[in-house]
């Protein structure tokens, strides 16, 4: 994915730094809450010690859009069982939205590396896989 800037200029994708660094998350957490526009600005304004207590608040009680999602959830969870006649009943994770975790496993990274290295057989050998490679 290319990025594309205002001067019509292109950059390389930034990366996944976000998923590594769990007090950055945070930060930008706490930027939402306290309508900042950036987590620089919060740095200006926190020391670490009080960003530490912010971090060990959040693990005591978890805040952000995905709290606010579970606990949406319960209350439909709790809205959707209270139907006399509904067969089945209902679990909070029906009313979840499905994360699909981006986190990929050893076997896709390996078929990943497979792909390329055929791939790059491929161009430094042109049609070496269906015949039609270097007369030898």
């Amino acid at each position: 994915m290319q990025l594309e800037r205002l001067d019509g200029k292109r950059r390389a994708r930034a990366g996944k730094k976000l998923r590594k660094r769990p007090v950055e998350r945070l930060l930008f957490r706490l930027c939402l809450a306290a309508h900042a526009s950036h987590p620089n600005v919060l740095r200006a304004k926190l020391n670490s010690r009080e960003i530490a207590e912010w971090e060990a608040f959040s693990r005591i009680e978890p805040f952000g859009p995905l709290q606010d999602e579970l606990r949406l959830a319960i209350v439909a969870c709790a809205a959707a069982n209270s139907n006399p006649y509904r067969k089945v009943p209902a679990v909070v994770t029906d009313f979840m939205p499905s994360y699909v975790p981006e986190w990929e496993t050893a076997e896709s990274i390996y078929a990943k590396l497979d792909t390329w290295a055929s791939r790059g057989n491929r161009q430094k050998n042109p049609g070496a896989s269906d015949g039609r490679g270097a007369a030898a």
